[in-house]
C-alpha cells in the first residue's frame, strides 16, 4: 500500500512556482524514493535482510536530501547539488580525455564522453566552472548536519547509521552476517538471514512521512487528496510499531519468568 501512495506522490503535478531546474531536482529526489522503497520490499519480501540494509540507508539518505532540498533549499543550494553531481562526470570525462577516449578495460569510450558533455550542456554549465570536490548545503555541508537541519536525527543516529556497516561492510556487518564463529576459526555464510518485523513498518512510516511532506510543499497545502489515506497509513503503522515493541516487552517477561 505505502508503495502505490508513493507511485501517486512521484507523479503529483507541482502547483508550487519553481524555477523549472528546482522542480526537476525535487521531483528526482521523490521518484528516486519511491525505486529504492519499491526494490527494498522485493529484498524484504525475500528475505535479504544484509541487501535490505543497504537501501535502509540510501531511503534515509534520499529522504533527508529532499526534505532539505524543501526546507532550507534556496537558489545558491540548488546551484550547489547540481555543481556536486556534476564533479562525478567532470572527473570521469577528465579521465577519458587522459586515456584517449580508450580504456583498456571498457574499450571505446567516445560515446559516453558524448553523453557527459551533452549533460552539461543540458545543466547550463561549463566544464571549467565546475570544482573538483564541491560540497553542497551551505553550512549544512554532510549528510549529518542536513538531518539536523530538518529534525530527522533519529532517521540518521538509528538506520542511517546502523546500515552503513552493511554499505561498507565493516566488521560488524561480516560478523553478524557473512560467517559463523567455530572455536578459533570462521566459517562462510552463504545464506541469507530473515528480516526482522520491525523493518518494514518503520521505513514504511518514514517513507510516507517524508511523501505527505514532499505532497503539501508541491501543492502548497494540504488540501491534496492524497493527504487523508497518507495519514491514515501512517498511524497504522505507528500503532504497528508500539504493538511489537508491546510484544518485545512481553516475550522477554515470559522468557525471565
Amino acid at each position: 500500500m505505502t508503495r502505490d501512495y508513493l507511485t501517486y506522490c512521484a507523479s503529483v503535478k507541482p502547483n508550487r512556482n519553481l524555477p523549472a531546474t528546482h522542480e526537476a531536482i525535487l521531483i528526482r529526489h521523490m521518484v528516486r524514493l519511491f525505486k529504492l522503497y519499491d526494490t527494498f520490499l522485493l529484498l524484504v519480501a525475500a528475505d535479504r535482510s544484509e541487501v535490505a540494509y543497504i537501501f535502509c540507508r540510501l531511503i534515509i539518505e534520499v529522504g533527508i536530501h529532499l526534505e532539505f532540498l524543501m526546507k532550507k533549499g534556496d537558489a545558491k543550494v540548488f546551484k550547489e547539488y547540481q555543481h556536486a553531481s556534476l564533479a562525478h562526470d567532470k572527473k570521469y570525462l577528465e579521465r577519458m580525455i587522459q586515456h584517449h577516449d580508450r580504456d583498456a578495460r571498457l574499450g571505446n569510450l567516445g560515446p559516453l564522453k558524448k553523453e557527459i558533455s551533452l549533460a552539461f550542456e543540458r545543466a547550463g554549465f561549463q566544464i571549467p566552472e565546475i570544482a573538483d570536490k564541491p560540497e553542497w548545503g551551505g553550512s549544512f555541508r554532510d549528510t549529518f548536519k542536513k538531518a539536523q537541519a530538518v529534525g530527522a536525527e533519529l532517521e540518521y543516529n538509528s538506520v542511517f547509521r546502523y546500515s552503513s556497516h552493511a554499505v561498507h561492510g565493516t566488521w560488524s556487518d561480516i560478523e553478524h552476517f557473512h560467517i559463523f564463529h567455530r572455536g578459533d576459526t570462521y566459517l562462510p555464510k552463504t545464506s541469507f538471514k530473515p528480516v526482522g518485523p520491525e523493518l518494514l513498518p518503520g521505513m514504511a512510516q518514514y517513507c510516507q512521512t517524508v511523501a505527505m511532506e514532499y505532497v503539501v510543499f508541491m501543492w502548497v497545502s494540504n488540501k491534496n487528496p492524497l493527504m487523508e489515506p497518507l495519514g491514515g497509513l501512517g498511524n497504522w503503522f505507528h500503532r504497528a510499531l508500539e504493538a511489537y515493541e508491546e510484544w518485545k516487552l512481553l516475550a522477554k517477561k515470559k522468557a525471565i519468568n
